[in-house]
Order: structure tokens, then sequence, then C-alpha cells
């Protein structure tokens, strides 16, 4: 009696090998085999893993990820799917840039009113060219986070401003900290006045105000109405209480009333923004 003997599984893959930056990330292998054919997948190297698929019979696919390089130097590891070998490189931080990077930001001036938002700009470059962004005002916030590749989008998040007016700078650089360009962003402030700067009372129980005046700078910041800077009134002392609703928004008055003093001439503020108005209260 003769028996046929199997016929051996023809298995490949695809693709062979794949390319990563420092960054690390995570891909996929399709195993084409026939039905019936049992195969095994196992990486050779500690920062790649296999994440899906390391055993299976006929058709399928191997799941993977490799880890951020930390070292300088670029590095080489393989899986072994089916008996075939699938390749990984992976840059170093070192690498140098691609030849090729050139790079462009626009718009690189902002001129925000008072109120907080969000701002973006565009960076324009080749696919794996890297870039960082960055900014020492505290005012500024980097909401997409400060580093990319690629072409991408620069979002700059901004504080409400209704002191005076403000600069502030996000640096972008590529790929060395010297070599970029500057975001400015100029945002716009208010400035105060009050109709009277200090009062002097007796030691009697009293009620008074005086009037806050506002303006924007510069004025496209004020709206139609120019009435956009908020302010509110606080007193320094527990004598002394605003009784005019805060906080307030453009040219409003304040209204306080003082408590009889029992004891010695005394002393107290009123602060609104940058103005001080003083108040003082004579003894009995």
């Amino acid at each position: 009696m003769t028996q046929a003997g199997q016929a051996p599984c023809a298995i490949s893959i695809a693709p062979e090998g794949k390319s990563f930056g420092d960054e690390g990330g995570s891909g996929q292998v399709q195993v084409t085999a026939a039905a019936g054919c049992d195969w095994t997948a196992a990486s050779n190297a500690l920062w790649i893993s296999i994440t899906s698929g390391a055993h299976a019979n006929g058709p399928g696919a191997v799941g993977y990820s490799v880890t951020t390089n930390n070292a300088i130097a670029s590095r080489s590891g393989t899986l072994t799917i089916a008996g075939r070998t699938f390749t990984v490189t992976q840059a170093g931080e070192g690498t140098p840039e691609p030849s090729h990077c050139e790079y462009s930001v626009g718009p690189v001036t902002f001129t925000p009113c008072m109120a907080g938002g969000r701002l973006t700009a565009t960076l324009t470059t080749q696919a794996n060219c890297s870039w960082t962004v960055n900014t020492g005002a505290g005012w500024l916030s980097l909401p997409n986070g400060r580093s990319g590749k690629g072409a991408g989008t620069i979002a700059v998040g901004y504080s409400d401003n209704y002191d005076a007016p403000r600069d502030g700078v996000v640096m972008v650089r590529w790929p060395t900290p010297t070599a970029g360009q500057n975001i400015q962003i100029e945002q716009a402030g208010c400035i105060y006045s009050v109709t009277q700067s200090s009062f002097n009372f007796t030691s009697a129980s009293a009620t008074d105000s005086f009037t806050v005046f506002q303006e924007s700078q510069p004025n496209s910041g004020g709206g139609p109405f120019q009435d956009q800077c908020v302010w509110t009134a606080k007193s320094n002392v527990s004598w002394i209480t605003v009784t005019s609703s805060m906080p307030r928004r453009g040219d409003n008055p304040v209204s306080f009333t003082v408590s009889a003093n029992t004891g010695a001439t005394r002393m107290g503020k009123i602060t609104v923004r940058d103005k001080v108005v003083t108040i003082t209260q004579a003894a009995p």
C-alpha cells in the first residue's frame, strides 16, 4: 500500500521589515498560509514585543510594538514569523535630521484682545523632520504638546488679561536650540483711573462712592461699547465694606460704607487693579 504525504506548507509574510523613529511605535505583519499550516511568531530583541498573533493556524497577522530608543545610536532587531525573518530598524536620538528638511511657520505675530483663548500657527516641513516648541511666559500654554515631526499645527493658549498689555514669545526650534522661528504674541490690556484717590471721614459711620474709568489698550480690544475691561474693588480692612456688586465691567461706580470708629485714627484701602483709594477715619 502506498499513501500520499502531506504537502509542505508555503508561508510568506508582508512586509518583510519596517523602520521607526527614536520615539518607537507599533505595526502589523500579514502572514499568508494555507489552512492547516501551523506557525508561531517570536521576538529576538528585548525592545520589540509581540502584541498579538504569537501562534496561529492558516492565514493571520502578527502585531508588534517598538519601545523608545533613548540611545544616541540607531539599532536593528528581528522577529521570526513562521520561519521567516522580519527586520526592524530604529533611529537613535542622535540620528541627524534628513538633509532635505525645510521649515516655515505662519503666522508669526498675534494680537489677541483681553479675554483668554487659543491661537494656532501652521508649521510646514517634510515628513520625519522634527521640531520643538517652548515658551517662557507663564500666561501662555501649549495644549498640543512641545514637539512633533513633519507638518503640524502649533496651538497656543493664553489667559485673561485685564491689567497692562503684555508680550510673550513662543519659540519654535529645528532641530537645534539655535535654529528656528519665534511667534510673537502681543495681548491687549487695560488702563484704569478713579475719580477720587482719597477720602477723609469723621468717626461716625458713613457712605460714599467713587467712579472707575477703564480703557482698553489698544482700543480695538474694547468692543463696540469700549466696556470690556473687567475689574473688582476690594477692601483690605473689615471696617470698609464695598457694597457694589463685583466684578464689574466697563466704567462703573463703586459704593462703600465705613463703620463707626470707636478707637484711634485709622486708615484703610480699596484697590481696583493697579489703583488704590485711601480712606482715613478720625478718632472720636
